[in-house]
């Protein structure tokens, strides 16, 4: 075995030429171009409601900042896997991605309590000092607790009126989050029409409850006006390609 540079470009060439380009006609095509330019324009707007508005954004806004972003890491990660036909790999950023809806949604209903948990964070990382970024990954923020707590409630809330949403998330969980677990491993590395479609179709709803709690973290600043109106081709694109059909954990019905 050489490992050499050349060896490694013949193996990403070998990948790439296996993976999916999505630029047909073909449905799963549509799906997976609206959501890599979905995610690139909700990183624009987001980039843009930092320079603009910074001033207006503070500690209430923090928490669910900061987890907006890294649910677009994740959305851009699942386009990826999908390309390359990783297909558990993909399936786990989709819990990661309903996790994170719940997180958010339940932030925003509460900006104080989101105010709060982010400055008892603060606090802590004050009080462990000098460490290093093991140290700090290793140490039990009280926080995270917390922010588990809220995520958990809204979920159970959700529950009560859509019972449907533990089957959702049970699905998820089950299906390629645990190592113990064989179904679906005889599908990563081969295409599969079945599991992208679900799997993009998935990631576009998600992202649709992305781009609603980004309007609901920022609607008690003046950058509502701004997300509304440049959030909107996004919505409409939404309506073209997923229809009127969004899960009902979705919306603001329960």
């Amino acid at each position: 075995m050489v490992y050499s540079e050349e060896r490694y470009e013949e193996l990403e060439e070998a990948l790439h030429t296996k993976s999916r380009e999505f630029v047909n006609v073909h449905e799963n095509d549509k799906l997976a171009r609206t959501l890599h330019i979905t995610t690139n324009e909700l990183m624009r707007i987001h980039g843009e409601v930092k320079q603009k508005y910074r001033e207006e954004a503070g500690r209430r806004h923090v928490c669910q900042d900061t987890f907006f972003v890294k649910g677009l890491h994740s959305v851009y990660a699942l386009h990826r896997l999908v390309k390359h036909h990783r297909y558990d790999a993909a399936n786990r950023e989709v819990r990661y991605l309903f996790e994170t809806f719940f997180l958010l949604r339940g932030l925003n209903g509460d900006k104080d309590e989101a105010e709060n948990i982010y400055r008892e964070y603060l606090e802590e990382l004050q009080e462990l000092g000098d460490v290093d970024k093991m140290e700090q990954a290793l140490h039990d923020f009280h926080a995270t607790d917390r922010l588990f707590g809220v995520w958990r409630r809204e979920y159970d809330a959700c529950e009560e009126v859509w019972p449907e949403v533990k089957q959702f998330y049970n699905y998820f969980s089950n299906r390629s989050s645990h190592p113990v677990r064989m179904i679906g491993a005889a599908l990563d590395g081969n295409w599969s029409e079945g599991e992208e479609k679900q799997l993009l179709t998935l990631g576009l709803y998600m992202q649709y409850g992305l781009t609603r709690e980004l309007l609901k973290t920022f609607n008690d600043t003046s950058a509502e006006p701004f997300i509304k109106e440049e959030s909107q081709p996004i919505v409409k694109r939404f309506d073209q390609v997923l229809g009127k059909d969004i899960p009902t954990f979705l919306l603001d019905m329960y």
